[in-house]
């Protein structure tokens, strides 16, 4: 009885794991595709010389709370896929 639902326990985590991989790639993509638009804004000299500081300040801050983002989504991935191969 308990060798059973030792046995049930195992096996559940891969379906939650897949759909959770999925998930968090389908985020990753997504938070890599706004921070290249956000990078592309950044590195546009017309934008940077005739924003206000203000907004370019903004942009950059949201570039680094993306690349934080991005960093801790795939770290998390890392760990989802880990477990995953246990």
């Amino acid at each position: 009885m308990e060798q059973a639902r030792g046995q049930s326990r195992g096996s559940d985590p891969k379906p939650c794991s897949n759909a959770e991989l999925q998930r968090l790639e389908k985020e990753i993509e997504k938070t890599r595709q706004d921070l290249k638009r956000l990078q592309e804004k950044l590195s546009n000299e017309n934008f940077v010389s005739r924003a206000p500081t203000e907004v370019v300040d903004k942009e950059r801050r949201r570039a680094a709370d993306l690349g934080n983002a991005l960093a801790n989504l795939t770290a998390q991935r890392d760990k989802v896929s880990n477990l995953q191969n246990e």
